[in-house]
This record gives C-alpha cells, sequence and structure tokens, in this order.
C-alpha cells in the first residue's frame, strides 16, 4: 500500500465521519440512516486504521477510541473485524442475580 492508498483511506474516514455526525445531529432521523452511516464509517476506519498497522505506522489514541466505540454501538466485540457484518447476538447467559 503506497502513501496515496493512506491518503485515499484517510479522505474515506474524513468523509464517513462528517457524513455519521449529520445523520447523528438530525432530530427525528431515521435510526436506519444513522446505522448506515456508522457501519459505512466503521469499515474506513476500520481499513485505515489496518493499513497504518501494515506499514508499522502507530493508531492514533483517538482513533482507537473511535473505532472500540463504533464497535460497540453496531454490536461487534471489540476485538472485531469490520466488514460486512451483521450486529451479533446479544447473549443468552444466565443472569447471576
Amino acid at each position: 500500500m503506497s502513501e496515496v492508498d493512506l491518503a485515499q483511506l484517510l479522505a474515506a474516514v474524513l468523509s464517513t465521519r462528517a457524513i455519521q455526525k449529520a445523520a447523528r445531529g438530525v432530530t427525528g432521523a431515521p435510526g436506519e440512516d444513522l446505522r448506515t452511516a456508522r457501519w459505512a464509517y466503521l469499515h474506513a476506519l476500520d481499513e485505515y486504521t489496518q493499513a497504518l498497522k501494515s506499514h508499522c505506522f502507530p493508531v492514533p489514541y483517538q482513533l482507537h477510541m473511535e473505532l472500540l466505540l463504533l464497535r460497540g454501538l453496531c454490536g461487534l466485540p471489540a476485538t472485531a473485524e469490520t466488514g460486512p457484518h451483521q450486529p451479533v447476538a446479544t447473549s443468552t447467559a444466565p443472569s447471576f442475580r
């Protein structure tokens, strides 16, 4: 992957972040629009961080934390790789009350 590829991936991150922020700020916005925007942002952010790692570049703390937050919001475990996933099913583990 070249510097141009990293620049393109970063541009995708910034673009999808802006779209997600706009969808989040619309009062009464359909939930599906926000979910779609989050998944697109998660995918772009994951691709960019993987590219950074493949070049042995550090992942900035803010990007790492955004990735963890988005994974949680999308119902994925913190260590999941993204892609065309659906939210993971909720646990059916017994309650310890």
